[in-house]
């Protein structure tokens, strides 16, 4: 059986509160074999080499059975400031294939979107 092999990117995006974006940190696990999540001079980006996947984080326990990437991200909005935008993009394949599976996720203060590659 071939390994699915992703990479995840994002832009860099000014945080309105630093401070409050480490609270929500800590209250969500972004996991990966090789995920960053990372905010530096006040610019929130997430990168590596695996699927962007998010699991609440409850007094330092992951709980791996509840992925809960949109509650992440609709919380995140309240910390991009107004008409800036947080696009973060995934692709991944097995072996040296087409890609099986692309995903972009755009979110503004307002929304959270999603695309897809179709199936077909």
């Amino acid at each position: 059986m071939a390994n699915f092999v992703a990479t995840t990117s994002s832009n860099g995006v000014k945080i309105t509160d630093t401070k409050g974006l480490d609270k929500l940190l800590e209250r969500y696990a972004i996991v990966g074999e090789d995920i960053n999540a990372e905010c530096n001079d006040g610019e929130f980006s997430i990168w590596g080499y695996d699927w962007l996947s998010v699991y609440p984080n409850i007094d330092g326990e992951i709980n791996y059975d509840e992925d809960c990437l949109d509650e992440f991200l609709n919380e995140l909005r309240a910390f991009i400031p107004a008409g800036e935008r947080f696009v973060i993009q995934s692709i991944g394949a097995t072996k040296c294939r087409y890609p099986l599976s692309a995903q972009a996720i755009i979110v503004t203060r307002e929304k959270v979107e999603y695309w897809s590659m179709p199936d077909e």
